[in-house]
């Protein structure tokens, strides 16, 4: 049996949308025969553990855990310079050996320059997940020692390796670019992990914006499209946002938003993942606005496909790939164009002016979208297909 590792630096399982995508990658990767590990800091009580072959795993993806070291320096070193040592001997660990595969998915110039001398040594394929591209502009709250080695990842590491996986045809534009073997893998969604029935709540309204990648969100126009609806549409909505905390929300706009919706306007400060679910089966709407630019253009927004697993419906500005390619307007979702409070208030009319026939239909259509087009089973078969072409499987 062929083997391959997804490494990087987040927190498995489901502990970030990193981490999820890492997890359907590697569901992907099992589906067509391979033995996989996942590399990471993450959560190990939620994992299994066999004692005979001292390892852990998850839904059946073996996980090699790491931790940085403690203490405030120690860690900074860590994280900035010594993340390449975890993932050489993560990958030792898993038995990689000549035509496996190790996938990356962290932008650390200095590390994947490490994983790909040891996996060069070993004749053992190279692949690159890239979910950003990250203008100068964008990174200018980040450190410096963070923005030199993702630029020297980005633009000179990455290249370096067999294959690069992009998140997006934005990203694939500009790797092809460079003459770089590239295969578009989009966000995927596990169709049959949760019991994704829909509860009926036809009274009320609801919406729910996860603000994971607020950076690339608009998130104040979000919020004063909710206080410019008439107010015949505000009173059958309920507004949920999660993993926020309310001081970082503009306090000007926080009030007039909780004085327009008299006390259905809801912050969850942090709700774990079964907790988020629950949420997602109880709520209709997705609200989801971004200005057309660099960072937007090459991302994709887990929380689409996330939501709609369970019926809930897109109301999305267009841009990306997730609007391009994927949803259909009216169909399995409402696409606006702007991404200002006025053109999200008039998305948000749109949406409450269905019927509950009309919303319940567009739910169904929501599900068979991430089901025909999103499920890792389906993305699996594709990359199976890619990997066959290229003599890799």
């Amino acid at each position: 049996m062929k083997k391959a590792v997804i490494y990087g630096f987040f927190r498995f399982p489901h502990m970030s949308a990193n981490a999820n995508y890492a997890q359907y990658l590697g569901l992907a990767l099992k589906e067509i025969g391979y033995d996989v590990t996942i590399i990471s800091p993450g959560d190990i009580e939620k994992c299994e553990y066999d004692e005979k072959e001292n390892e852990y795993s998850y839904k059946k993806l073996k996980f090699c855990p790491y931790e940085l070291k403690s203490g405030k320096f120690r860690h900074y070193i860590d994280y900035n310079f010594g993340l390449g040592k975890y993932f050489v001997e993560g990958i030792k660990k898993a038995g990689l050996e000549k035509g496996d595969i190790a996938i990356g998915y962290i932008p650390d110039g200095l590390a994947l320059q490490m994983v790909i001398k040891y996996c060069s040594k070993k004749q053992i394929i190279t692949m690159q997940c890239v979910d950003e591209l990250f203008g100068k502009a964008d990174l200018k709250e980040r450190s410096l020692i963070y923005r030199l080695n993702y630029e020297y990842a980005i633009n000179s590491v990455i290249p370096r390796m067999d294959y690069v996986l992009p998140i997006s045809h934005y990203i694939q534009d500009y790797y092809d670019q460079k003459e770089i073997k590239t295969f578009v893998v989009p966000i995927m969604a596990d169709t049959q992990e949760y019991d994704n029935a829909h509860y009926d709540h036809a009274e009320l309204i609801k919406i729910v914006y996860p603000a994971n990648g607020m950076v690339k969100d608009n998130l104040n126009d979000m919020l004063e499209a909710l206080c410019q609806l008439p107010e015949k549409n505000r009173k059958i909505l309920e507004f949920h946002i999660t993993g926020v905390k309310k001081e970082t929300i503009c306090e000007s706009i926080l009030e007039r938003v909780q004085a327009s919706l008299k006390g259905r306007f809801i912050i969850h400060e942090w709700l774990d993942y079964d907790e988020l679910i629950n949420l997602y089966k109880n709520t209709d709407f997705l609200l989801l606005a971004r200005k057309t630019c660099q960072m937007t253009l090459a991302n994709f927004p887990s929380k689409v496909p996330e939501v709609m697993t369970y019926g809930v419906i897109p109301i999305v500005s267009r841009v990306g790939d997730y609007t391009k390619y994927y949803l259909t307007n009216d169909v399995d979702s409402i696409v606006f164009d702007g991404y200002t409070s006025d053109k999200c208030c008039e998305a948000i009319i749109r949406a409450t002016r269905l019927s509950k026939e009309e919303r319940e239909k567009m739910s169904e259509n929501a599900r068979k979208c991430v089901h025909d087009k999103f499920d890792y089973r389906v993305w699996a078969e594709k990359i199976k297909e890619y990997f066959k072409n290229n003599n890799i499987l």
